[in-house]
């Protein structure tokens, strides 16, 4: 056997896991798509390419390791996977739809959450390299940090956020997010002024830092925020533009929930 067709295995909700024989060069579109009990996938190291929509929603796989030799993945090809750990052996690699195309490789999950560990001497070339660009967390396979940066210290005063770390030169990655529901008493809606800021920081040749998290209540804010002599709902919108630090060029927001399916 040289090739697995199209819809191969598609919707084999009991498989858990295949190993696929070196003679394999080939894996169809949708072949195992909606496998959602498998759990392990050794691919032939002959493969070359991979279809689209090959392991699409086979949301029971958390690691993957991509042979040497595959030279073509296909749209959505690992799709609705939240994938924890992926090993690329590919050394030269090539275009994939990022996490901003419609049809993207990999969900946006595994782009901003997955650790993709590369060969040795080849992570400029995916941090550069259309789709692998994407990933939020690159490393060299046996390239080991030295050192691992300082857990983050979020400051909040007059309205603004501010973070320091005692690992000097790093990237402030953070999120801002406030209860996921309002509290409703009849046809009045209490609307929340408290939100909880996560935060790490990143640096080549670290280790991420530990996550840091703090909870803000801004019910003491008031005030005429936009200056036109009124407090208005405006003026909310401003604040709360302060606290999601859209001003902040040193900071990047970063993605941290499972993506709708």
């Amino acid at each position: 056997m040289t090739s697995i067709g199209s819809s191969a295995f598609a919707g084999c909700t009991n498989l858990s896991t295949i190993t696929i024989p070196n003679s394999v060069t080939s894996i169809g579109s949708s072949a195992f798509s909606g496998c959602s009990s498998l759990t392990s996938v050794n691919l032939s190291d002959n493969l070359a390419s991979i279809g689209e929509r090959a392991f699409e929603n086979c949301n029971g796989l958390s690691s993957l390791t991509i042979p040497k030799n595959v030279n073509s993945i296909g749209y959505k090809a690992f799709n609705g996977i939240n994938l924890i750990t992926i090993i690329s052996l590919i050394e030269s690699p090539y275009s994939i739809y990022g996490k901003s195309e419609s049809i993207r490789t990999f969900s946006t999950f595994t782009f901003n959450n997955s650790i993709l560990y590369v060969p040795a001497g080849s992570k400029d070339k995916y941090s550069t390299t259309k789709g692998w660009t994407d990933f939020i967390n690159i490393k060299e396979i046996g390239v080991e940090p030295t050192e691992k940066c300082a857990t983050p210290i979020i400051s909040y005063k007059d309205g603004e956020l501010s973070f320091s770390c005692e690992t000097e030169g790093v990237e402030y990655c953070y999120s801002v997010t406030t209860p996921s529901s309002l509290v409703s008493t009849g046809e009045k809606v209490k609307l929340t002024t408290k939100y909880t800021v996560s935060v790490y920081a990143k640096k080549d040749g670290y280790e991420n830092s530990d996550t840091a998290t703090m909870e803000i209540d801004i019910q003491g804010i008031k005030g005429d925020a936009n200056g036109d002599g009124t407090v208005t709902v405006t003026d909310i919108g401003v604040i709360v533009d302060i606290i999601l630090g859209k001003n902040n060029q040193n900071a990047r927001k970063f993605e941290n929930t499972m993506e709708p399916q």
